[in-house]
Order: structure tokens, then sequence, then C-alpha cells
């Protein structure tokens, strides 16, 4: 599955040949910052995108994780995965050379579409710590609400955070689309 996008920007299914790619990306410093280091091992992301080429051929498919590329570089990757009848989780992940170029802004606006006009999604939701300030911002500028905060505290590489949860339904996004169009 391929889903155009404007400045060269596309999304489609991974494939094998993508995983020297994947690797690198998920090995930079910057990037490895929020996960543990076995998390982003080389094994760590061969196993998942080995299940995101699986989860494209699933009948019927109810995951979706898009290599994102840009021109003809593999930049990142984004998801929805259904959760419950119109629910899906959302999550993107994005390169350090890709990062701060509206990349991640446009991936996940074609995600939104994707899920709220093609999948019939009524809500998607978002996990993030709340010390990741760009997702968060993203979320943001996506019309998702924050609508959760764990009291309970999670510790990666010695740096300790909150859990936030974002949120938006379809209501919301079509209030975004006729706001910013």
């Amino acid at each position: 599955m391929r889903l155009h996008g404007t400045n060269n920007l596309l999304l489609r299914d991974f494939v094998m040949t993508d995983l020297i790619a994947y690797q690198q990306l998920r090995l930079d410093k910057k990037f490895a910052r929020f996960y543990c280091d076995d998390v982003v091992s080389k094994i760590q992301s061969e196993k998942l995108l080995n299940r995101f080429i699986a989860q494209a051929n699933a009948q019927p498919r109810v995951s979706y994780q898009f290599a994102i590329e840009h021109g003809a570089a593999l930049v990142g990757s984004v998801g929805l995965r259904r959760v419950d009848s119109g629910c899906y989780s959302f999550g993107i992940e994005l390169g350090r050379e890709a990062q701060w170029k509206g990349i991640a802004f446009n991936a996940a606006s074609m995600m939104m579409d994707f899920a709220f006009n093609k999948l019939g999604a009524q809500v998607v939701f978002a996990q993030t710590f709340e010390r990741n300030v760009a997702a968060i911002k993203l979320g943001q500028r996506l019309n998702m609400q924050t609508v959760w905060q764990s009291d309970q505290t999670t510790e990666v590489k010695g740096i300790t955070s909150r859990i936030a949860l974002l949120r938006i339904n379809q209501n919301q996004w079509k209030q975004h689309l006729a706001t910013n169009n």
C-alpha cells in the first residue's frame, strides 16, 4: 500500500530491503534517547521490520506501519494499530536528519486522514513520554488533546518521565481540516 503526500513524501509498506536503513535510523543516539538500548538494537529493529511486513500481509489487516520515504530515503515510520472497533493507536518515529522539516506533521496528517476517512476510525490516540516535547507539539498541531498524564513515572536511561495520552476524534479532525485548509 502507498500513500502519496506533498514535497516528495511517500508512505508505503515496508520491504526487507529497508532493513539496513531502518536499523541505522533506530541506532542513532538522539533517536534512541527515549528507548532502552535493547529496543533499538539491530536485532529488535529486524524483528519489528518482520512484524510490519507480516502485518501488511494479514487478512484482515488491522495494523498499518508505513515506511516514511522522503525523496528516495527512508527517514522514519508511522503507524496505526486497531485497538478496538473504531479506535486506533498512533505512533511515529523519525530519524534525526528528517526532524524539524515538516515531515512528521505531513506524515502524521496523512495517517490521520487515512484513519478517519479510509478506516472509519472514530478515535485515534497516542502515548508518549511527557518529556518528549516534539511528540506533544506534533499532537497539538494535529488538534489532539492531552487527556491523561500518569501519576507514576517511568525511567529510561536515567531520566524519569510521566506518560501522556493524546486523543483526537473524527469530529475534532474534521474541525482541524476546516480551520487549516
